[in-house]
């Protein structure tokens, strides 16, 4: 993204280096000068290649390119082969990296907190890496990303080189006063960047930031993620090119479709958030969290379980009903138990015995025809505590 606002642009202001020495000065002016040509022979346009003061390279606002990904991005290693173009929106992260060590030390309140946050959103799913925050030590890392903070808001980082995710990402100070949500959001979309995942509407950036235009595809990448839109809309993305005050700081369907086709380790998951209407007392399931912000429903929880993207052994659909009554309610049931079917959220497991998956208990309470889903048994107690009725398991779900 560039994490820059929609509209209002925010610039990150950064103090250049000061090389010493004519012989740095020169070696230096080559490398940048070397990213460049590299870029443009790739296809970005000239207007979407920044230098900034102490030589680093950015593309689209906020993606740093170091001389070796530029390199790769041609083919032109120092390893020899010749016959290797990038095609794809992003470099990617090797197999053998199994562990990213994200040096949050310069984090503090609201962009401590979104650090932790945007690395569960990774962890949440079962990736081939895991991301682990640390202070400084980079013991059983397989790579490392540090995090600093600079003036202003938004962020930027880097795309992969080597194998390798990028090394770092830098969030503006600013960012606290947009909440913890947004924050989330912004640092989210920087480690994005760092294992792969190019601006979701690169092709158009004013679809998030209101003005801008093609950041460029070229031989650098506009390889489209199988499953995903081939298009973009206005907060449809964690990696939209910029944010705003509705950002949310959670994975869409899409997203967890592009992470999961690329880092899948085993089975690939959707997230399902819950939302609640007070005026009509109906818990609400989505995959889509604009949805469940809609029409009198307030998210209660983002990514509240996890469904499956695919069927298979042991795993059924795991349908959204329609009731007479105008209220949801979700079932294993193909013909939504008499109700009208009105789609599929995933597909649920119908048994136990898959490490990390748990119970799916289903509860209904007749006073307000609400039906209540949960991985949580203080909570189904409590529910059945102020009137609800026990309706038994609905299935067996990946939960946070």
């Amino acid at each position: 993204m560039s994490n820059r606002a929609r509209v209002t642009v925010l610039t990150l202001m950064l103090t250049g280096c000061s090389v010493e020495g004519e012989d740095s000065v020169d070696a230096y002016d080559e490398r940048t000068d070397e990213i460049v040509d590299n870029l443009m022979m790739a296809g970005y346009p000239p207007e979407e290649i920044e230098v900034r003061e102490d030589g680093t390279v950015l593309v689209g606002g906020d993606a740093e390119v170091s001389l070796e990904a530029s390199r790769e991005m041609l083919g032109s290693q120092d390893d020899g082969i010749t016959d290797f173009r990038q095609y794809r929106t992003f470099n990617l992260v090797a197999p053998w990296v199994s562990v990213i060590c994200v040096d949050g030390s310069a984090f503090a309140g609201t962009l401590s907190t979104g650090l932790d946050n945007a690395i569960a959103n990774f962890n949440d799913l079962d990736l081939s890496f895991t991301m682990v925050r640390t202070t400084g030590s980079n013991a059983g890392c397989s790579a490392e990303i540090v995090g600093s903070v600079v003036g202003g808001s938004g962020g930027s980082a880097g795309f992969p080189s080597g194998g390798l995710p990028y090394g770092s990402i830098q969030i503006g100070s600013g960012m606290a006063n947009y909440g913890v949500a947004v924050t989330t959001h912004v640092i989210t979309h920087e480690l994005g960047h760092c294992v792969g995942f190019r601006h979701t509407d690169y092709f158009d950036r004013s679809i998030s930031c209101g003005t801008g235009g093609n950041e460029g595809g070229g031989g650098y990448g506009a390889v489209h993620v199988p499953g995903t839109p081939t298009g973009a809309v206005f907060n449809g993305s964690l990696m939209n090119s910029c944010y705003n005050g509705g950002s949310m700081g959670v994975f869409s369907i899409d997203d967890f479709t592009a992470v999961n086709e690329l880092y899948a380790n085993g089975s690939r998951l959707r997230g399902i958030h819950r939302s609640y209407n007070p005026a009509s007392h109906e818990h609400f399931y989505t995959t889509n969290v604009h949805e469940a912000q809609c029409c009198g429903f307030a998210l209660e929880s983002s990514n509240s379980f996890y469904l499956e993207e695919d069927g298979g052994s042991g795993r059924t659909p795991f349908y959204r009903c329609f009731k007479a009554n105008g209220k949801h309610f979700y079932t294993q049931s193909p013909t939504c138990e008499g109700s009208t079917v009105e789609g599929t959220l995933g597909f649920i497991r119908t048994g136990p015995g898959v490490a990390g998956t748990t119970a799916l208990y289903r509860l209904y309470s007749g006073a307000f025809g609400d039906h209540l889903y949960t991985t949580s048994a203080p909570e189904r107690d409590y529910a059945l505590s102020v009137g609800y009725t026990y309706e038994g398991v609905a299935g067996y779900v990946w939960a946070p």
